[in-house]
């Protein structure tokens, strides 16, 4: 038996490595919720990279990330390039498309764990009762070792439930917000200092 060993194991890998190659390559996942908020006041943080750190999932699995802002922090190609442990890697993000209150796309181009770029997309419709429907949209090309994740990980249930909590917390956010501004209208106008980004998110809520 110990003989045929080593052809056994051969067998196997040629079926493990034949099985892996037959995945998909592409992938695709997409997570939605309804906010109520305006398509406004949800452009203003997307398209804001500082508030991204405020909701992504991800950025909350290492406090001690590193960023580095290049350039603009907000609008279409604005980027910030990042590292951190094995659950964020090394990599850099930058805001690639931007339609007002429709749209943002991000394109998040990673060097480790392994070289790859993933795509974010965020589409933004009204709905009822003045509420928005967000659809937040993932893709990517797997390789190898990608695809031999997920042969033995549900990845849309991983990454997608890293995907609705993100949601969840940029609702609490805007809805927050938003929440904050109706009570200061029915107090009447008040007098303060804001910054300047501070400024355009209390706007965007209008």
């Amino acid at each position: 038996m110990w003989k045929r060993a080593p052809y056994i194991l051969s067998v196997v890998m040629l079926v493990l490595l034949a099985t892996v190659s037959a995945r998909p390559n592409a992938y695709r996942i997409e997570r939605r919720a309804s906010i109520a908020a305006s398509t406004t006041a949800l452009y203003a943080r997307l398209v804001d990279l500082r508030e991204w750190q405020r909701w992504s999932p991800w950025e909350q699995l290492d406090p001690r990330i590193e960023r580095t802002f290049d350039g603009p922090t907000e609008g279409l190609g604005a980027s910030y390039s990042f590292e951190g442990g094995v659950q964020v890697g090394k990599g850099r993000l930058t805001l690639t498309e931007a339609e007002p209150g429709r749209r943002v796309v991000y394109r998040v181009e990673f060097e480790k764990p392994w070289r790859t770029a993933i795509t974010h997309e965020f589409q933004l419709a009204t709905g009822e009762g003045g509420t928005t429907r967000m659809t937040w949209t993932l893709e990517g090309q797997h390789h190898f070792w990608g695809k031999l994740f997920a042969l033995v990980t549900d990845v849309d249930h991983a990454v997608g439930g890293d995907m609705a909590r993100g949601l969840q917390v940029l609702r609490e956010l805007t809805e927050h917000a938003a929440s904050l501004l109706r009570v200061q209208r029915a107090r009447g106008p008040m007098v303060a200092v804001a910054s300047p980004r501070a400024a355009r998110l209390r706007a965007a809520t209008r």
